[in-house]
């Protein structure tokens, strides 16, 4: 719900946009409560690379530090699922790029680690309909930008 109220705004209309959003903040928090550690650190490390602003630094090291705490403890789907939460918000937030779709670029490739480890560590029952769901919001939310 958080990453809905951040700056993203993929087709211009403030509904679709929550939705979007919204929609893409929860896959990420749902797969990096699946996920490893590993992809936890690279996603997050990933945002606090490309984030431009403060806020989402910080918001990346919290991540950073919930993953180092969790390689010190044990692995929980809790700190999992934050860490999908707070990438959702960083990565919501990313502003203007260089270029026309950067910040789709920048997204993709910080939320890849996360989301293709999700899916990989998904129980066999659930792999086939989740990942034709989220390729299919993808799919539409790349066509309502057209």
């Amino acid at each position: 719900m958080l990453a809905a109220l951040g700056g993203a705004s993929p087709t211009g209309l403030t509904l679709i946009d929550a939705v979007y959003t919204g929609g893409a903040g929860a896959t990420l928090a749902f797969a990096g409560g699946r996920s490893r550690r590993l992809a936890w650190l690279l996603s997050s490390t990933i945002a606090l690379w490309v984030t431009p602003s403060s806020l989402g630094r910080v918001v990346s090291i919290l991540a950073i530090v919930a993953v180092i705490y969790a390689v010190r403890t044990e692995r929980r789907r809790v700190i999992g699922a934050f860490v999908g939460a707070a990438l959702a918000l960083v990565l919501g937030d990313l502003g203007a790029g260089p270029f026309h779709g950067a910040t789709l670029l920048y997204a993709a490739v910080a939320a890849s680690p996360i989301l293709i480890s999700g899916a990989r560590l998904m129980p066999r029952s659930w792999q086939r309909p989740v990942v034709l769901a989220v390729s299919t919001a993808a799919a539409a939310a790349a066509l309502a930008t057209l």
